[in-house]
């Protein structure tokens, strides 16, 4: 062994070296991108390039010294300390105790925590510690990688690979916001764009390597053997540049153009996308379930929350937002709850500051209003407040998972933004397909009413659903009278209800509204259209579902009032939030985004009359005389119902989206993983037509010789550039090879002209060497073989060319 090769065995630093490094550079700045939506925020940045930095140092000296394993790891532990107790977990803003815990505690915590807070994170807590692991071990592992001179070098690839993976799998769910240019609008692709740079960085650096480690090997023969080497000719550079130019086209064309298409507006599925508390909400009663409990003697007048505030109060304070409804129960596990980072953007509306104190509940669920900022927690339990609280951005409704429930004295303050109220007559329908499976009565009493799926339609809706209700919050009523009944005034006359708002107890209410409007006339104000008793809970979860058959999205909200028209429900004096206070309301999102609120808290004014057969016109009796019958023809049983001027119905192609989107997907995926070495295969077809289809049959013989060497490369075999015809085929070592390198030089060199059906035969014979070659090895070899570039690497002889040209000369 030479010096230079038994240095850079023992840790000295060749082409290899620096190769690696680059390579190493370029994904790191990927993974870095990739990563900087999660955190958005220059304490990011600054523990990737200490982390880097450190990494390479270390990585540097290992491979120089060749330290062992457990050495370099001792170094990577001071240095994964040192940085994380100085910037990723700083001890002089959270004490050293707590700043310990923190730290070494993000090595197990941190990652769950990382995809449950809303992003961008920040420097919120201990969520810096995944990226100090991930771009410290990375490089460190990455860099000693792609310097091996072993095999082991291919696991580099791997290691920047899922550095990079980190950036997009803890990242957001859905894709990032289209690109304007221009007036040219252009779907999101970021993602896209970075997946394909780290896997062309990759393919490149694999193949550049391999190419390295082989001339170095070439060279290494050439020394001990002394054959001489050739450059390699810049025909064959630009070979090569035009099929990885080729190679880069396809995989932008595919990647940027069609996978934005195909994907464009949809959620991504990520980490994040599962990391929410629905085990805990999935056994936990919602308020509206235990709605009516509110109202008891025993719980009428206990304080629920208070609330207070440095400006001007919201209207409205959510207990709970409820996004999902199984025909049984609206529950909450529609909801995306998020933790929330230290700071967030709230978006628009006037800013202002409110503290919210609770009573204690014992459950999940934290009064919250508008659009957090932040928020800092009070009381003896701050510190596991904050660990259990989420918020969810889309609806502002917040929960807190802390042992035991919400206590009494457990509060925050937030900083928050208040939007001004939307009237649901502003809005336009979404014409979204009904997610909920509502009561036919339902669907038939909304069909009576004559309204269209406009905003105002829907609040024309909900105006006569709560006019012909009627509010009862109980079965009963005992002795003494509920405080609830005492509230509502000495003209309120009690009628019984039942709780609960499932399908069957809605088909229950909208039963008595379709009988009371079959039997009065069709004044849509008249009083005796009253029938349907009940509160919020079923009048609140009925127009949720009156505005999902609309194509509005809606969803159930229950919490109280700060400000408003007493309609039933009174609304919290100063701030002092009770059980009678309670409330349900539904909001529903228009065409542009925006969401208004729609109250559903029925009158109690009118009592619904109960005999309104005896408020009909009255009947005189007259004798009816029978007409005579006639035979009438039987109706068409094959037509259609309706008449000939009814319009067609319009074809619903809605499911077949699905169908398509995933079917692209899939073919996408395939485009994507199976292209390159489809762009391989197709090149050497091509290469091989050109070169049998030449017009001058020596030449064709020439380039039949060229193809054969070219398969053996492929194979595995080392060429000798600068050997003869007749000196590689003595290299293959079999007859046939011989027999055809010199019936090759006989046609470039003998001066005898050569006819096409000779070349044609000297093709065959090459065809059939060429798949005596594959069939030597395994499946896996012959595959190896398909999709190897060696033969586009593959010089050309020196003076090939003017061969050629002697043979045109000759044979022209």
């Amino acid at each position: 062994m030479s010096r230079r090769a038994t240095r850079l065995a023992r840790g000295g630093f060749g082409r290899v070296e620096a190769g690696g490094a680059i390579y190493a550079a370029v994904m790191v700045a990927v993974a870095a991108v990739a990563a900087w939506p999660i955190y958005a925020d220059l304490r990011f940045l600054m523990v990737v390039l200490l982390s880097v930095t450190a990494a390479t140092t270390i990585a540097v000296f290992a491979h120089r010294l060749m330290w062992t394993p457990v050495i370099t790891a001792v170094w990577l532990i001071g240095a994964l300390l040192v940085i994380g107790l100085t910037v990723a977990v700083p001890l002089s803003g959270n004490g050293l105790a707590r700043g310990l815990a923190l730290f070494f505690g993000g090595f197990v915590t941190s990652w769950k925590d990382l995809v449950t807070v809303d992003l961008p994170v920040g420097g919120y807590r201990n969520l810096l510690v995944p990226t100090l692991v991930v771009f410290a071990m990375g490089t460190l592992a990455g860099l000693l990688l792609s310097w091996s001179r072993t095999r082991a070098h291919l696991g580099a690839a791997l290691v920047f690979g899922v550095m990079t993976w980190f950036g997009l799998l803890f990242g957001a769910d859905r894709t990032g916001a289209a690109w304007q240019w221009n007036g040219i609008v252009m779907p999101p692709m970021r993602e896209a764009l970075l997946g394909l740079v780290a896997l062309g960085s990759s393919l490149a650096w694999l193949v550049w390597r391999s190419r390295i480690v082989r001339s170095e090997a070439l060279r290494q023969a050439a020394r001990v053997s002394g054959v001489q080497l050739t450059r390699t000719h810049a025909l064959s550079v630009l070979r090569v540049t035009t099929l990885g130019l080729a190679l880069i086209v396809i995989a932008v064309a595919v990647s940027v153009v069609a996978t934005p298409v195909v994907l464009g507006g949809s959620t991504r599925e990520v980490l994040r996308s599962s990391a929410q508390p629905e085990q805990q909400l999935a056994t936990e009663l919602t308020p509206l379930e235990v709605y009516r409990s509110a109202f008891s003697d025993a719980n009428y007048q206990r304080v629920l929350f208070t609330v207070s505030g440095s400006g001007a109060l919201p209207d409205r304070v959510r207990l709970a937002t409820l996004t999902d409804y199984d025909g049984e129960t609206f529950t909450a596990l529609g909801t995306d709850y998020r933790r929330l980072p230290a700071y967030r953007d709230p978006g628009g509306g006037q800013r202002t500051t409110i503290t919210i104190t609770s009573a204690g509940s014992g459950t999940v669920w934290l009064p919250s209003a508008g659009s957090l900022a932040s928020v800092t927690f009070t009381g003896d339990r701050a510190s596991q407040l904050s660990d259990g609280f989420y918020y969810d951005p889309a609806s502002g409704a917040t929960i807190d998972t802390v042992p035991g429930g919400v206590a009494a004295g457990d509060g925050y303050t937030a900083q928050v933004a208040i939007v001004d109220p939307v009237a649901v007559s502003e809005l336009s329908s979404p014409g979204r397909n009904a997610r909920y499976t509502a009561p036919d009565s339902l669907v038939r009493w909304v069909k009576l009413q004559n309204q269209d799926s406009s905003g105002a339609g829907l609040a024309e809706l909900a105006r006569r659903l709560t006019a012909r209700g009627y509010l009862s919050h109980s079965l009963t009523a005992t002795d003494p009278v509920p405080a609830w009944v005492a509230d509502l005034g000495g003209g309120y006359q009690f009628r019984a209800s039942t709780a609960g708002h499932s399908s069957a107890r809605l088909t229950e209410l909208f039963d008595a509204l379709l009988a009371r409007q079959q039997g009065v006339d069709d004044d849509p104000e008249s009083t005796t259209l009253v029938g349907a008793v009940g509160d919020d809970e079923q009048f609140a979860v009925a127009l949720a579902l009156i505005a999902d058959q609309l194509g509005f999205p809606a969803r159930v909200v229950i919490g109280t009032r700060l400000s408003g028209n007493d309609d039933g429900i009174p609304v919290c004096a100063d701030g002092e939030c009770r059980g009678k206070n309670l409330s349900a309301w539904v909001e529903v999102e228009g065409a542009d985004g925006r969401w208004a609120a729609v109250d559903a808290t029925p009158q109690h004014e009118v009592n619904p009359d109960q005999k309104v057969e005896d408020r009909r016109d009255p009947q005189n009796r007259t004798q009816v005389r029978p007409l005579p019958a006639s035979e009438v023809d039987p109706p068409d049983i094959g037509g259609s119902p309706g008449t000939a001027n009814d319009p067609p119905s319009e074809l619903n192609l809605a499911w077949l989206w699905p169908i398509l989107r995933i079917t692209g997907i899939a073919v996408l995926a395939l485009l994507l993983l199976l292209g390159p070495f489809g762009v391989i295969v197709v090149a050497k077809s091509l290469r091989r037509r050109h070169r049998r289809r030449h017009s001058q049959p020596a030449l064709r013989m020439v380039g039949g010789w060229e193809e054969l060497v070219d398969s053996r490369a492929d194979a595995g075999l080392i060429v000798p550039e600068k050997a003869t015809r007749t000196e590689m085929a003595t290299v293959f070592g079999d007859e046939a090879s011989l027999e055809l390198a010199v019936a090759v030089d006989r046609a470039v060199f003998g001066g005898v002209p050569i006819s096409a059906a000779e070349a044609d035969i000297f093709w065959n014979q090459v065809e059939t060497e060429r798949q005596r070659t594959a069939r030597r090895g395994s499946m896996r070899q012959r595959m190896q073989a398909a999709m190897s570039l060696s033969s586009f690497f593959r010089g050309l002889r020196a003076g090939e060319g003017r061969r050629r040209l002697s043979v045109s000369e000759q044979h022209g």
